[in-house]
Formats: structure tokens, C-alpha cells, sequence
């Protein structure tokens, strides 16, 4: 996901309509995925600044409520040495315990950086910023083995590790940066990524844990082969190649179903839309605003409904399933409600309303 800063604005009242029954049988979907879920990190903190769901007025218990609506994954973006709790080890511990008991899978998005990581941002944690490159390599390897074995130690087994987030540009900046099709550049990003997996090979998890490589290329064939290209031949071996794919930023959905085919016959990859995302409204006159504000960005036959969201939820689930090789589906922060004291820019992106009241959309997977 590519951050923007939040909007630090006075929230307002919204006038958005109270969720559908769950039963809406053209929002259903029967899957045979199994990643179906997406990154809901931000649900602590939204619950210790006030914030709850609910569903026909009741509150619910959140991972419950995702193992019932048929989601069976999450996954939890962890930050090296972040300026709050957030994101941490800790906090994230805390929601992978919920998740497992609850009944769900556990996913790891590992940024190697203090702060968010995306084809913009690779900022090397600031305790790692003064290492050479086999120095660095070494902190990743003991990093991302302390962060898997912290998990598995604590009874919550992990399913799937991501080796930095959206890293087309590379992570770890300057020495894993990617400039251009340069072999030095190359060279240094896969050894740092192969440092990760060496790591999380050491934790000597009982089960398999899918190796996850995460770039931002859901429309862009070309750019999608030339990475995947690349790591072929710098000997990085993995199992998922997960793909962001927002329309307004990667474009139509025809470009990333094209994608899709076409890397599942051409590798042996399960894929992974490990982000996407649709707006159940549009912000008005007053109300704060979003990182989809504009009616200019929609998609014909997707309106910024509840039902137009489910809609497109549904429809890249089922180009999914329909490339051959699908592994599943994970939407960027379904629950990112704004609360009294933690505004944000996504709210009109999030599966729940303003109130909390689960939309449409979180049932697709039912």
C-alpha cells in the first residue's frame, strides 16, 4: 500500500446506509482459496482509541466474525522499531493470538523498516542504517528469525512470510534500493531477501510456511515478468507472488486479469492479490477527506456502493480462482474506521461503516 498521511480533520456524521443482510446471495462467493482474509493491523488500535463493529447493532467479536463470514487468513504488517506501538512485535502478537484462536491463518508482512514500507518508502530501520550490506544481511537473517519464532513460540504458527512490502523498488535503502534493470542492484536486493528466508528457516517451524514475494504490479505484465524474471535468476526461491492491485493507481481490471493468466502459465507461483480495495461511498460536502475522493476513479459497473464494493471484491476473488494457480485474495485494512482520536484518509475504503457496522463486503467470502 502506498501511504498517504491521514487527514487530520474533525470527523463528521455519516449518512452512509446500514449494512445488508449477510444472506444477499449475489454477494456470496463459494471459494476454494486458501488465503481469503486481508490486513486488518489496524484493529488494536482502533478498538484503544474507542472504536468497535457491529452487526445489526450488536458488537461483535472481530476474528470471530471474519471466521464466520468465511474469511480464513490474516495478515499483520510488522515495523522494525516503531516511534508508537503500533505494528510492533508486540501489538501485532497480541492480534495474531485473537486471529489463530478465532480459527484463522496468520500471515507476516515483514517491512524491514520502522515505518511504512512501499515502492516510495524503503527506509532502512535506523539501529540497521550504518551497516555494509553483509551486515545488514545478517540483521535481517536474526530479525525475521526472532520475529517467526516470537509467533511460534507463543502458539500461533504461521502460514506465510512476505520479505519486505511492495518491493519493486527494492527495501532496505540505499544498499537494497532498485534503480533501474542494474545486476549489482539485483544482487544486493535477493541477498537481502535470501537473508529473510534464511531466517525464517531457522525458526524451525513444525509447518510449512509459504514464501511470499509482494510487488505492486497487478496490471503491469511487463514489469511483474521482469521481477520475477530477476529473481529466477538470482537463485530466490519462493512459493506465492503476492500483487497489489488498486485500479485507480494499477490499472483496469482487464490489465490485472491479464496479469494474472499470464504469470500463472508462465511460472510455477501460487498468486497472491496480497492488497486491493474499493470505496463503499464517496466523501461529501463536510466530511473528511479520502484517498479515493473523486467519482472520476470508478470503474464502470462498480459504483461506490456497499453492493458496488462486494461487487468488486467478488470479482477479483473469481479472477483469482480462475488463473489456475490461485492462492487467495487479502484486502488492505478492511477495518480502518476513523475514531475521536485517529482520523484517517481510508475510512471510506474500509469494510464497516463510520459506526462500525459491517458492510456487504465482508461477507463476500460466505
Amino acid at each position: 500500500m502506498i501511504w498517504l498521511a491521514p487527514f487530520l480533520v474533525a470527523l463528521s456524521s455519516s449518512s452512509v446506509r446500514q449494512p445488508l443482510s449477510r444472506t444477499v446471495n449475489s454477494h456470496r462467493i463459494q471459494h476454494k482459496l486458501p488465503v481469503l482474509g486481508g490486513d486488518p493491523t489496524e484493529i488494536l488500535r482502533v478498538e484503544r482509541t474507542g472504536g468497535a463493529y457491529f452487526w445489526h447493532g450488536k458488537k461483535v467479536r472481530i476474528f470471530h466474525e471474519m471466521k464466520k463470514a468465511g474469511w480464513t487468513a490474516v495478515r499483520l504488517r510488522l515495523w522494525v522499531h516503531p516511534t508508537d506501538p503500533w505494528c510492533s512485535l508486540n501489538y501485532c502478537l497480541i492480534l495474531g493470538k485473537r486471529a489463530h484462536a478465532a480459527g484463522l491463518k496468520v500471515i507476516l508482512d515483514l517491512h524491514y523498516s520502522d515505518t511504512w514500507a512501499d515502492p516510495h518508502h524503503q527506509i532502512t530501520p535506523i539501529e540497521w542504517s550504518h551497516l555494509p550490506l553483509k551486515g545488514l544481511a545478517d540483521k535481517v537473517t536474526t530479525y525475521t528469525r526472532h520475529v517467526v519464532s516470537t509467533f511460534i513460540q507463543n502458539g500461533v504458527p504461521i502460514y506465510g512470510v512476505e520479505f519486505g512490502n511492495e518491493i519493486r523498488r527494492g527495501m532496505l535503502w540505499p544498499l537494497g534500493k532498485l534503480t533501474g534493470d542494474v545486476p549489482s542492484q539485483w544482487l544486493n536486493l535477493t541477498t537481502l531477501v535470501k537473508a529473510g528466508m534464511k531466517g525464517m528457516e531457522e525458526a524451525h517451524s513444525h509447518t510449512k510456511i509459504y514464501r511470499i514475494i509482494h510487488i505492486d504490479t497487478g496490471g503491469n505484465n511487463a514489469e511483474s515478468r521482469l521481477f520475477v524474471r530477476r529473481f529466477r535468476q538470482y537463485g530466490v526461491h519462493f512459493d506465492v507472488l503476492g500483487l497489489s492491485y488498486y485500479s485507480w493507481w494499477h490499472g483496469p481490471l482487464a490489465a490485472m486479469k491479464a496479469n494474472i493468466n499470464d504469470l500463472a502459465k508462465r511460472y510455477p507461483y501460487k498468486i497472491l492479490i496480497a492488497e486491493t480495495a474499493w470505496p463503499y461511498t464517496l466523501p461529501k460536502p463536510g466530511e473528511s477527506g479520502t484517498l479515493f475522493g473523486s467519482a472520476t476513479n470508478l470503474i464502470p459497473g462498480y459504483p461506490a456502493t456497499p453492493q458496488g464494493q462486494a461487487k468488486w471484491l467478488k470479482t477479483v476473488t473469481n479472477s483469482v480462482l480462475e488463473c489456475g494457480k490461485g492462492w487467495g485474495v487479502l484486502y488492505w485494512a478492511p477495518l480502518w474506521i476513523e475514531t475521536k482520536t485517529w482520523p484517517n484518509n481510508w475510512w471510506n475504503l474500509a469494510l464497516a461503516d463510520r459506526k462500525g457496522n459491517l458492510l456487504p463486503g465482508f461477507w463476500v467470502w460466505k
